[in-house]
């Protein structure tokens, strides 16, 4: 049986397994348009980034960093490039925590077919990422080398995921739109399971500054 993919149990409870500036409830993304603010800027040029465009909410952009998880960065740059993420969902968020997307099946259960080491120190790898707020992380079953194509933004505070999950990028734009998202989220359980009517789409990811 297929294991979703979490983050941590919290005391018994939490098991996770162009755009716009503004949010306008009604809105939708321009996929031919440019996916960066026309004001904006990158303060490291030096280092590789994606937007993730969400539909009806706005632009996120995240640098990434392949000085502390190369094989994880490479990996997710090269699905983003693929269009693999265009059209998914965010399908697990929990307000003040994360929210968690890239299943294509929208459950939580789906992967991208391929598996990546885990770059955590747990699994024998120096990751000084801690995962505070605005962090990016894969998402994995209890095989610390089962991350696929599932990532999650922190939303608050979660020390307790250092050393066990590989965190690799970090927003520099946008982290109001996440907190909007997780805001409006609506979860069935104590889970985050958003209903799959409800889950908010990934509708364009597009990589930057590639090295």
């Amino acid at each position: 049986m297929q294991k979703y993919l979490k983050l941590v149990v919290l005391i018994g409870v939490f098991i996770l397994v162009g755009c716009q500036n503004d949010y306008s409830p009604n809105s939708t993304v321009d996929v031919n348009v440019s996916c960066l603010p026309g004001d904006f800027y990158f303060e490291n040029p030096h280092l590789p980034a994606v937007s993730i465009c969400i539909e009806n909410y706005g632009v996120i952009i995240a640098e990434l960093y392949p000085e502390y998880a190369p094989i994880t960065v490479a990996n997710f740059m090269s699905l983003v490039d693929s269009g693999f993420y265009n059209g998914l969902t965010l399908h697990r968020i929990i307000e003040g925590f994360m929210m968690q997307g890239g299943c294509p099946e929208g459950t939580g259960m789906g992967n991208a077919g391929e598996f990546i080491t885990g770059e955590f120190a747990s699994n024998g790898w120096d990751n000084p990422i801690t995962h505070e707020r605005g962090v990016l992380s894969m998402a994995r079953t209890d095989d610390p080398n089962s991350a696929s194509s599932q990532f999650f933004i922190i939303d608050g505070e979660a020390w307790w995921l250092d050393g066990d999950f590989a965190g690799f990028g970090r927003v520099i734009y946008g982290i109001e739109v996440v907190d909007r998202i997780t805001a409006n989220s609506n979860p069935t359980d104590n889970n985050g399971v958003i209903r799959l009517e409800e889950q908010p789409v990934i509708r364009e990811m597009r990589v930057w500054n590639r090295p």
